[in-house]
């Protein structure tokens, strides 16, 4: 499950936060190399983020069965 956030008023840009009920653990996308979350400029941006990180995440669930 993934959610996204809209930019609070002045900020940045739309975030996304990766939610793995199966594992239990839940964590926000970073930019490799940084320091803070990534943000993404349109929802549209922040949805092909949050598709691509549950591919991702449903991927490695597969192989670590």
């Amino acid at each position: 499950m993934a959610y996204l956030t809209p930019p609070p008023d002045g900020d940045h840009g739309w975030l996304v936060r990766v939610h793995n009920r199966a594992q239990r653990i839940d964590f926000s996308l970073y930019i490799a190399g940084e320091a803070h979350a990534a943000s993404f400029p349109t929802a549209g941006d922040a949805l092909d983020a949050a598709v691509r990180a549950l591919h991702i995440e449903m991927a490695a669930m597969t192989t670590r069965r």
